[in-house]
């Protein structure tokens, strides 16, 4: 068993790790995948338990057969905005 963030996890496989993000996979029918990464010293997590979870960094959304798909929130910087017009 582990913990990640007061969220427990029981007999999963080692975590994979790919760009920064936790892949954790718990066995069941179907298994239970979830998907955390670290930001400023926090577990922030993107997937919980096959399920999406709300977080300021990013938008992840589900369809009705269940394909989860994570997009990026960038925020832009005023004063590059400002030098591209500039340009």
């Amino acid at each position: 068993m582990a913990k990640f963030g007061g969220n427990e996890f029981i007999g999963f496989s080692v975590p994979l790790v790919f760009e920064g993000r936790y892949f954790i996979m718990e066995p069941g029918n179907p298994p239970n995948i979830t998907v955390v990464r670290e930001i400023k010293g926090t577990p922030v997590f993107e997937v919980l338990k096959n399920d999406p979870s709300s977080n300021p960094y990013t938008d992840v959304t589900k369809t009705p057969p269940g394909i989860i798909t994570i997009f990026l929130l960038r925020k832009e910087r005023r004063d590059t905005e400002r030098h591209l017009k500039d340009k």
